[in-house]
């Protein structure tokens, strides 16, 4: 289930020699959604009032040169803004690339799809039912709309953004020069820690604003404004706990996901007895677990440790993880809310519009249309004009 960091790589990034404009182009030819679902992300991040916190790694090239690199936000929201629908830049191809104008959108896109960075690609719709069995719930669930595998090439495998980010002026060649050993590190300790304890799948609900980050950098626990049951990453075996979490957030402007979008994190996670909280009688432990795993050794240390740390008792379903280095990102669910113009082709009168989107207001009109019409019924007026 957990296999090495480069088994999952993209074909488009073995032995690459296109330009960045060329590779980004190809990527939208190949796979538009993923590409989309990206952009969302990244417009997300952008356009929350924590884009400061969130918008991490942020594109170099607005960042203001002198001592203390400011961050050109209100240029990159407008570069942003002028990225055209994937179809049309698609046509335009190198066109685009040549014209002045689009120098500012051709340098972030680029940015945004550079070999370095993790990528996502679109997973067939059975992708669920496979990753729902895996996880072992056994709860009637709202299937996603889109499901993405995190892609991430080896030098880059595990939080990319720790190396990337802390020098973002750094060109991105030296960067991945400089992360490629310990990003292999990192992957090979994940896999051995996987052999060693075992592993299991679980939810991670969040807002799509902080998917920019988490692709780049992990889910990183002290971001967790939850500790109900202590400090760590907070994940479940039951998406709709999950889901809870995941609030819609505005889409790209020219999205094909949506107007809003919430998202949902599946991750793997080593199933260490001492940084990852889990109830001992949780009815999916047995089946999400990887074969391997000594699952009741586990089971028992973790009664044991409760007992002597006092700690609160976790509710079945949920998982509370101490440790990132535990986690591993590996696919992405997008639920997308449509827009107005996507359900164009449906014929609704404006009469049957408005009862709709006002139904108590109808409701309580006629009520009182009907109790007007039976005053004047017991009244005696039509009795009484009549003999006139």
């Amino acid at each position: 289930m957990s296999g090495s960091a480069s088994s999952n790589i993209p074909d488009d990034w073995k032995n690459n020699s296109e330009s960045p404009w060329a590779s980004v182009v190809q990527l939208v030819r190949n796979d538009p959604v993923s590409v989309d679902a990206s952009l969302s992300f990244f417009a997300a991040a952008l356009q929350s009032y924590r884009w400061d916190s969130i918008l991490k790694p942020f594109p170099p090239m607005f960042i203001k040169p002198g001592p203390d690199e400011e961050k050109d936000i209100s240029r990159l929201r407008n570069v942003f803004s002028k990225i055209p629908p994937l179809q049309e830049l698609l046509c335009a191809g190198d066109e685009f690339a040549d014209e002045e104008k689009n120098r500012d959108v051709v340098q972030l896109l680029s940015w945004l799809f550079n070999d370095t960075h993790p990528r996502l690609q679109s997973c067939p719709s059975a992708k669920f039912k496979e990753i729902d069995r895996q996880i072992g719930s056994v709860e009637h669930v709202v299937r996603p709309d889109h499901i993405f595998e995190v892609c991430s090439r080896q030098v880059t495998a595990a939080s990319p953004s720790r190396t990337l980010g802390t020098e973002e002026s750094v060109s991105s060649s030296e960067n991945s020069e400089k992360a490629a050993p310990a990003a292999r590190s990192r992957a090979d300790n994940f896999n051995s820690c996987v052999e060693r304890f075992g592993s299991f799948m679980a939810y991670h609900g969040t807002r799509a604003e902080n998917f920019h980050s988490i692709l780049h950098s992990g889910l990183i626990a002290h971001f967790n404004k939850t500790s109900l049951f202590g400090y760590g990453t907070y994940l479940s075996t039951a998406l709709p706990v999950a889901a809870n979490f995941s609030l819609n957030c505005v889409s790209w402007q020219h999205s094909m996901l949506g107007s809003e979008i919430s998202v949902i994190a599946v991750c793997d996670v080593i199933d260490h007895p001492q940084q990852v909280k889990r109830s001992a009688d949780d009815p999916n432990e047995s089946t999400s677990s990887t074969s391997h795993a000594p699952t009741a050794s586990i089971r028992s240390r973790r009664k044991q440790n409760k007992t002597e740390d006092g700690q609160d008792d976790i509710p079945n379903k949920y998982i509370v993880v101490s440790n990132d280095d535990l986690l591993r990102l590996r696919y992405i669910l997008v639920y997308g809310k449509r827009k107005a113009a996507d359900t164009r082709h449906v014929k609704v009168s404006w009469l049957m519009r408005t009862y709709q989107q006002n139904q108590f207001a109808a409701v309580l009109l006629f009520y009182t249309v009907l109790l007007m019409f039976v005053g004047i019924l017991r009244s005696g007026y039509f009795s009484s004009s009549s003999y006139s």
